[in-house]
């Protein structure tokens, strides 16, 4: 379960982008939202649970926008604190240092104080979960930062798998069947004083069986073009950047996303809106108001609207 839609939390997932409208008028066309066109309801649907996913709290793991906020320890985060170090079955070896880094998506040097953690099937278990790890995760702090000059930015990167193979994060709540997620590439981030940028290019797959949907692969970002979420001062989020998905449900797609959104305190949109499009040329703008409704204004010149409920269905409950 999404309980508190963890996922919009932290880059308002507001993202969700019920991009996707109904077939010009909103209304006819393929209602099936695992193969509607983008300019359908359907499709709005199926395109907001999928930026769900990929806004899943700030982290970079399926299985965290999954955990319930019961399950807040078992949530692997983009945090310099890093991943729990405990392990009941297998090994966990780690390195700590500094060096200088060149951040990626921000072009800066900074020296940073790092975690190296080297996982070998790793596991713990709590009353309610079991967790695996497998594969290396390195986190790092800027070391050289003055908290007291508010002008002043500190920074952060985590990065996942290495050369040879992903990171791999399993969660299994209560007796449900594990689902592998592995990941491969980059998180970086910015604290401000008025709020975090993040940028990310990451490669994500979950592992599922046919009966649950099948795998799905999520490629968010490039690295000439980092997926962003920079914050707005007093107005949100907003969004920006490529991502790709391919899922044995919904097909394959090329994506882009830029706008805007508020959420609200239950991480939901509010106000604001988000524009989604395809290489093809195929758009859709969802426009947000107070109260979580949207509308939504397709490149054919159709419009059509989401309720709130069906916003937060969508999120809820995604399709892919």
């Amino acid at each position: 379960m999404r309980e508190k839609h963890r996922f919009l939390a932290a880059v308002i997932a507001v993202l969700s982008v019920p991009v996707l409208g109904g077939c010009g008028d909103g209304q006819g066309g393929d209602t099936d939202p695992a193969t509607a066109p983008l300019t359908s309801r359907a499709g709005a649907v199926r395109e907001i649970g999928m930026l769900g996913q990929i806004l899943a709290d700030g982290a970079p793991l399926f299985g965290a926008a999954r955990a319930e906020p019961l399950f807040a320890d078992l949530q692997f985060t983009a945090s310099p604190n890093g991943p729990s170090r405990s392990c009941a079955g297998g090994s966990v070896t780690t390195e700590e240092g500094e060096r200088d880094e060149s951040l990626r998506y921000f072009a800066a040097m900074r020296r940073f104080a790092y975690t190296r953690d080297t996982f070998s099937d790793c596991t713990r278990q709590s009353a309610r979960a079991t967790i695996r790890q497998h594969g290396v995760v390195e986190y790092a702090a800027e070391a050289q930062h003055d908290p007291a000059n508010l002008a002043d930015s500190y920074d952060y990167y985590a990065e996942y798998g290495d050369d040879t193979e992903p990171y791999v994060y399993e969660v299994a709540l209560f007796s449900s069947t594990p689902v592998p997620e592995e990941v491969s590439g980059r998180f970086e981030w910015r604290d401000w004083d008025y709020g975090r940028e993040v940028r990310s290019v990451l490669t994500r797959r979950a592992v599922r069986t046919p009966a649950t949907g099948g795998d799905l692969l999520i490629r968010q970002g490039r690295t000439d073009a980092p997926f962003s979420q920079p914050p707005v001062l007093g107005a949100g989020v907003s969004i920006d950047g490529p991502y790709t998905y391919d899922s044995e449900v919904c097909g394959f797609a090329t994506r882009s996303v830029v706008g805007q959104l508020q959420r609200s305190d239950r991480a939901y949109p509010r106000n604001g809106q988000l524009t989604i499009s395809t290489p093809e040329g195929d758009s859709l703008t969802a426009v947000f108001d107070a109260e979580g409704n949207a509308t939504l204004n397709f490149s054919d010149g159709g419009s059509a609207t989401l309720e709130a409920s069906e916003v937060e269905v969508a999120l809820d409950a995604p399709v892919c």
